[in-house]
Order: C-alpha cells, then structure tokens, then sequence
C-alpha cells in the first residue's frame, strides 16, 4: 500500500521510530507500507512497517516503524 503524507520530522531525521508528536517539515512524501506490528504498549496498539525511498542509511536499512497513531494525527494526510 503506498500513503502520501506530511513528512514527519522525525521521518525526515530518519529516526528507526516515527514520532508523529514532533511535528511536520511542512513538505510531503510517499512511503509504501509494507508490514505491520501489533504492540499493546505503543500509541494506538502498533506500527505500520513503511519503505522510505531515502536509502538503506535512513531508519533501519530504509525501513522505519511508523505508529498506528499516525494516521489519526490532524494534517498528516
């Protein structure tokens, strides 16, 4: 599944984890989600698995984590 949507800041910094909480760069992006992960202890019970396109330098070997919370995030989409 491929998303476009606000770039988060700590996608942008290519943080393992997307913290939807620090805000945007005020650009966009598209991601393709690839997997997911439930996890009772995360904002909104898990994260989505997304391919970023910014190489394997970026996240974890251009994989970032991406909470399901995300997605209720006002201005994200």
């Amino acid at each position: 599944i491929y998303i476009g949507m606000s770039t988060p800041n700590s996608m942008y910094s290519c943080d393992s984890v997307i913290d939807p909480k620090q805000g945007t760069t005020g650009g966009g992006h598209a991601v393709a989600i690839v997997g997911y992960r439930l996890d009772p202890t995360a904002n909104g019970q898990g994260y989505f698995l997304v391919k970023n396109s910014w190489g394997t330098g970026c996240g974890e070997s251009g994989y970032q984590w991406m909470p399901f919370e995300t997605c209720a995030e006002n201005g994200f989409y």
